[in-house]
């Protein structure tokens, strides 16, 4: 969790943060 908010700063509303996550899911389920 350090490193997600390393990246995306506190201010980050949770939603935002969860796209994001979602997002890299579908990215390494294409190239997977």
């Amino acid at each position: 969790k350090i490193g997600v908010w390393a990246v995306f700063g506190p201010g980050t509303p949770t939603d935002q943060i969860i796209a994001a996550v979602r997002k890299a899911v579908e990215e390494r389920r294409k190239k997977g």
